[in-house]
């Protein structure tokens, strides 16, 4: 399967939320969207990376590793920061507290929330939260996001028993991304409903072919009985 086919750009509107995590240091440097176009761009480009110069459209570091979430709606590339680029990002994020930062859901009803191991730093899953979601994580430590497909809130874990906890240090958000990045303990080892430790468990490779880099932690039918 190659990964132009499996987004449906229709229903992403014409973009796709992407995390951006530095390689070294495996924080998250941005959070974004990237539109088809320049996606497109991307997949030109990529097989031939390590020779070509980046694209003129690229205002972050050069992507060196590219993944897609299980459900085709994120993207997580893999990238070098020099301290200036990374400065320059990191200056949009600001600290999560116990409560609700004012300004993040200006304009915006939803968010983009991207969990983070507390420890190893891989980055579990991303999904949306809306106000209340987000109040309910902070207030009783246990994840929780919205759902656009059932209009209504949702805990991770609910089904499955692989539920998310805060860590002690909450995270970030970034209010002009409408995004936060929470630190957490995944209960179970795995985050995604696919049965992988990581909902990126799928490299995007040269040809744009999918490549599953990590083993199943169990077995879906089993947990979920569907």
């Amino acid at each position: 399967m190659n990964v132009r086919e499996l987004i449906k750009w229709n229903e992403l509107r014409g973009s796709i939320p992407t995390i951006v995590q530095e390689r070294s240091t495996s924080e998250i440097i941005v959070v974004s969207r990237l539109e088809q176009e320049k996606f497109e761009e991307l997949m030109e480009w990529w097989p031939n990376r390590s020779s070509t110069p980046e694209p003129e459209w690229s205002s972050h570091a050069i992507p060196e590793e590219l993944f897609i979430d299980c459900d085709a709606d994120c993207l997580l590339i893999k990238t070098s920061f020099d301290r200036d680029q990374r400065n320059r990002c990191m200056a949009f994020f600001r600290p999560l507290t116990a409560f609700v930062p004012q300004d993040l859901f200006k304009g915006s009803g939803l968010i983009l929330a991207v969990t983070q191991d507390r420890v190893r730093k891989d980055v579990f899953m991303a999904a949306f939260m809306n106000e209340e979601a987000l109040e309910r994580t902070l207030s009783e430590g246990t994840v929780h996001y919205y759902s656009r497909k059932r209009q209504g809130l949702w805990e991770k874990g609910e089904e499955s028993g692989n539920y998310q906890y805060l860590a002690s240090v909450r995270g970030r958000y970034d209010a002009k991304a409408h995004a936060v990045i929470l630190n957490i303990d995944q209960i179970g080892g795995a985050a995604c409903h696919d049965g992988y430790r990581s909902c990126f468990y799928r490299k995007v490779e040269e040809d744009g072919s999918l490549k599953v880099i990590s083993e199943r932690v169990f077995n879906p039918s089993d947990v979920y009985k569907k």
